[in-house]
């Protein structure tokens, strides 16, 4: 079991629209320790694995996932 909790379709949609526009982003979330951390690049997937979904962004030739639930807010750049 996990504690993850389903966003709305509507943000789902919005990151989906990221990742096939290639829109650079600067993403706030909610990271280890409950502690608000920011991440710039480019959402290039959406992934399914271990009962949640994650935003991966690649910057600067590495690749993040974030976990759609602890994500606050994203400001296109």
């Amino acid at each position: 079991m996990t504690d993850y909790k389903p966003i709305e379709c509507g943000l789902h949609s919005e990151y989906e629209l990221l990742i096939m526009r290639a829109q650079r982003v600067n993403i706030e979330f909610q990271g280890a320790n409950e502690l608000k951390q920011v991440h710039t690049g480019t959402p290039t997937d959406m992934i399914s694995k271990n009962n949640a979904e994650f935003l991966e962004i690649s910057s600067a030739g590495r690749k993040e996932l974030i976990r759609l639930d602890k994500i606050i807010d994203y400001t296109k750049i």
